[in-house]
């Protein structure tokens, strides 16, 4: 079996560009995980402000 320069190519784009598709996707569904799940932490900017309004 014979692999073109062309082919090569096709092949190593479509595994970088395959991996960073995968890497979206599961980071993705973490985030609405975690959004979702209900001990989830506040951010931090909503923590600083909550703080700056007991003082």
């Amino acid at each position: 079996m014979e692999i073109t320069a062309r082919g090569l190519w096709t092949m190593i784009h479509g595994m970088g560009f395959g991996a960073l598709y995968l890497l979206a996707c599961s980071g993705a569904i973490v985030e609405v995980w975690r959004r979702g799940s209900p001990s989830a932490m506040p951010a931090a900017g909503s923590m600083a402000h909550n703080a700056r309004d007991l003082q």
